[in-house]
């Protein structure tokens, strides 16, 4: 935060700023984030929360942004990596495509439901399973 202060008090325009952020400050929480994310606890998202809101606050970011929000996209983004590049390393975790022969509606994916997926049940798996089923 230091490193923006001092680029803004030397006229660093407010567009420039936001892409500073998000370069230095954001990138860093998403590299890690689908790895660690679904382990973080309330008081430690919160205080992730509080330097993006501050930083908001402070004009360094032009949204408001959050750790949920952040891990649902990182994860909805490796999601659809991984369902759409079969030479992906872990596409061969997913379950196998069902076949119907029926058409009710539009699905976005056609995996079927692996009951070992429901039984190790977290946070993160919740997402994916959704995403799957959705």
């Amino acid at each position: 935060m230091y490193l923006l202060t001092l680029l803004r008090s030397q006229g660093l325009s407010a567009n420039h700023l936001h892409t500073v952020f998000h370069a230095i400050v954001v990138s860093r929480i998403l590299y890690a984030l689908p790895a660690w994310g679904v382990f973080l606890n309330a008081g430690q998202s919160g205080r992730i929360d509080a330097i993006l809101k501050r930083a908001y606050k402070c004009g360094f970011s032009k949204d408001l942004i959050t750790v949920t929000e952040l891990l649902t996209q990182s994860s909805t983004t490796l999601f659809r990596k991984i369902k759409y590049n079969p030479s992906h390393c872990l596409s061969t975790l997913l379950p196998p495509k069902k076949s119907v022969n029926y058409s009710l509606r539009n699905c976005d994916s056609n995996y079927e439901l692996v009951s070992v997926l429901i039984l190790t049940i977290n946070s993160h798996l919740l997402t994916i399973v959704y995403l799957i089923c959705s």
